[in-house]
């Protein structure tokens, strides 16, 4: 009982969670880190807290400090959805500058997660995007292969359709029907509520087919729709980098 009580009244408090969510998406990481740091010296069973250190260690690209945040989430609440998917998240990230033999292995992780973090939560939109973006990109051997991708854009249709029109671009992508591909990036600009991200994957899909001003018109128009200056403005630089 006094364990109990004392996890409760060490718990990450409400306010304290959307301080720290709060700064992570304002990019903020080490405030976010002292709110998550002093919550998690206090109680360090919070899943919250580290799910949302391992966000900002995500951020922070640091890996191998994210993944073992996100482990410590998903065994503290292994029934919540969003640690499983994060954590794959974490394990993708890492494969990604790995070895291929250790890429491999992390491979066979990140599927088990995001499938997990699909069943969890059959009508999480986040996280059958990401199960079917894996399918496409990863081989059979690990649990890829665009017909599991198929499938899973069955089930995202009456979840959220902006996503399952993305994964439909990238499922005609991979399979080099690049006008179904383009027109099925477009479809998601048109259905989505806030397009800045979804510009900026038809601006990322130009990039892929080398057709550069295609892709700064695309990207441009994703800046002004950032109103936030969130995500799809870090992601525009990036890009920008990358294309030289």
């Amino acid at each position: 009982t006094v364990f109990l009580f004392s996890a409760t009244l060490w718990a990450l408090p409400p306010t304290g969670a959307s301080e720290a969510r709060q700064d992570l998406n304002l990019g903020r990481a080490d405030a976010a880190l002292r709110i998550l740091n002093a919550a998690l010296a206090q109680n360090a069973s919070d899943a919250e807290a580290h799910n949302l250190r391992c966000r900002v260690y995500y951020e922070e690209e640091q890996w191998d400090a994210a993944i073992a945040d996100c482990e410590a989430a998903v065994q503290f609440a292994p029934n919540d959805g969003d640690d499983h998917l994060w954590l794959g998240r974490a394990y993708g990230k890492k494969a990604a500058h790995a070895s291929l033999v250790m890429a491999y292995k992390l491979a066979r992780k990140v599927h088990t997660e995001f499938e997990t973090a699909a069943r969890l939560d059959p009508r999480n939109g986040a996280a059958l995007a990401d199960l079917g973006e894996f399918d496409v990109e990863a081989p059979v051997v690990v649990g890829g292969g665009v017909k599991n991708a198929e499938a899973v854009l069955v089930q995202l249709r009456s979840v959220d359709p902006v996503r399952a029109s993305t994964l439909q671009a990238q499922i005609a992508e991979e399979k080099k029907d690049y006008v179904s591909a383009e027109a099925a990036f477009k479809a998601a600009i048109a259905q989505a509520a806030e397009p800045a991200e979804t510009w900026m994957d038809l601006a990322n899909f130009y990039q892929r087919r080398g057709r550069s001003d295609a892709m700064y018109s695309a990207l441009n128009t994703a800046v002004e729709q950032d109103r936030a200056h969130g995500p799809a403005l870090v992601e525009a630089a990036a890009l920008l980098s990358q294309a030289g």
